[in-house]
């Protein structure tokens, strides 16, 4: 059994005489009965108590019937614990005293926050412009929107928790001891490096859908992207055909196509030397370095082969 396993039994022992104490009959009725979701109880057992937000924290302990430095002492890692910050806690009466002076901390960070909203509005204008990129992917899938909401929800959650802790490290950076100091500096680390991660998911996801929406239209258009090109050859061989007016209207075509970075393998009428890799041959049999005539070209994105050139041989 790894040390995570061990913690969560430990705290899964402790925590379930405090559930059925205060008159609960499981987990999932003392997450309905005071509206802490499930994950955070998780956290909890997992011995990720600094990870709570507060609010979850004085849930726990007006729900649990514990007092906080009681809540704290049974569930917070012990070598990381300020004994400043507990004896402090003690001193509190009761939730309302706590909530109180939680509330006179607000305030005075409030009178700080000047100081460090140019970082967070560029912050917030940064998710804004991601989140409005992100929805345009996510129209194209069901799954996929389920999927970056619940990314997104985890982004906005770390970015609240790291403006905050930003905030709480500059207002009480002088009266913390050097253990707390050090503390709070390593659990920001950890929530830059959660937040980093996140981006990175939400890249991959974007390019994900990006790639199945150039997918499906590649696929839609196959039959058209084939044959246009011959039948644009075979028109402008004979401009006085009343279709040569229809010419413009697919113009587009190309340059999506170079957005995508799709190009064409060879040009209808060329005649080029024969390769299996690029080219179908429409009948018979030739060998490679055969001289062949493109008849429909074919396409490659990147590396990737889309569709071959219909070739035949050239005698």
């Amino acid at each position: 059994m790894n040390n995570r396993d061990l913690i969560y039994r430990q705290n899964r022992q402790i925590l379930w005489p405090l559930i059925e104490q205060a008159g609960f009959t499981d987990l999932e009725n003392f997450s309905h009965s005071s509206d802490i979701p499930i994950w955070q109880i998780s956290r909890l057992l997992y011995g990720l108590l600094p990870k709570i937000n507060l609010d979850i924290f004085l849930k726990l302990s007006e729900f649990l019937k514990l007092p906080v430095h009681q809540l704290l002492i049974l569930f917070y890692p012990q070598d990381k614990i300020s004994t400043v910050l507990l004896e402090e806690l003690k001193s509190f009466n009761n939730l309302d005293e706590l909530r109180l002076k939680t509330q006179e901390l607000e305030t005075t960070l409030l009178k700080e926050r000047e100081s460090h909203s140019l970082d967070t509005l560029r912050l917030e204008q940064q998710l804004e412009l991601e989140n409005s990129h992100l929805q345009l992917e996510e129209n194209q899938k069901q799954e996929a929107l389920i999927n970056s909401e619940h990314l997104q929800q985890e982004l906005e959650v770390l970015t609240e928790r790291f403006r905050l802790m930003e905030e709480n490290f500059a207002a009480d950076k002088e009266k913390i001891t050097s253990q707390y100091y050090q503390q709070l500096a390593q659990e920001k680390e950890s929530l830059k490096q959660d937040y980093e991660q996140l981006q990175i998911q939400h890249q991959q996801e974007k390019d994900r859908l990006k790639q199945e929406f150039q997918d499906a239209t590649l696929q839609t258009l196959e039959s058209l992207l084939i044959q246009l090109p011959t039948v644009t050859a075979a028109i402008q061989q004979t401009p006085e055909f009343p279709s040569v007016k229809l010419l413009p209207l697919f113009r587009p075509i190309p340059q999506l196509l170079k957005d995508w970075q799709i190009e064409a393998i060879g040009s209808v009428g060329a005649e080029v030397a024969y390769n299996p890799q690029d080219h179908q041959l429409l009948e018979g049999e030739a060998e490679i370095g055969d001289r062949v005539r493109v008849h429909y070209i074919g396409y490659k994105q990147n590396d990737r082969l889309l569709y071959r050139a219909k070739v035949s041989q050239v005698f």
